[in-house]
């Protein structure tokens, strides 16, 4: 049997189920919501919403807040590639005026 000190217990997935659902709503309303000229701040809130829900993911069903603290490591690996992500595609994304006058 395990050692009892060790032993973690679970996490409220019903609880984390609905935070979830509350931020993919809330990402489909600032999508809808936020006009076209806009869109780099609807870009970074749903990029900001997608962070938290990849942080409840990790954290809840991975497991991951008892682990050792190398393990840490690797999701902030991933939110430091989901951000070098959204700052590269951030210029896709934005209004680019035309410079060249004809």
């Amino acid at each position: 049997m395990a050692n009892e000190k060790d032993y973690h217990g679970h996490p409220n997935y019903l609880m984390v189920l609905v935070w979830l659902m509350v931020l993919m709503a809330l990402t489909i309303v600032v999508d809808l919501v936020f006009p076209a000229d806009s869109r780099g701040l609807a870009v970074l809130l749903i990029f900001g919403m997608s962070t938290v829900k990849a942080y409840l993911v990790i954290s809840n069903f991975m497991h991951l807040k008892y682990e050792p603290k190398l393990v840490d490591l690797f999701p902030y690996l991933s939110i430091a590639c989901m951000l070098a992500f959204f700052f590269g595609v951030l210029p896709d994304t934005s209004a680019i005026e035309n410079i060249i006058t004809q």
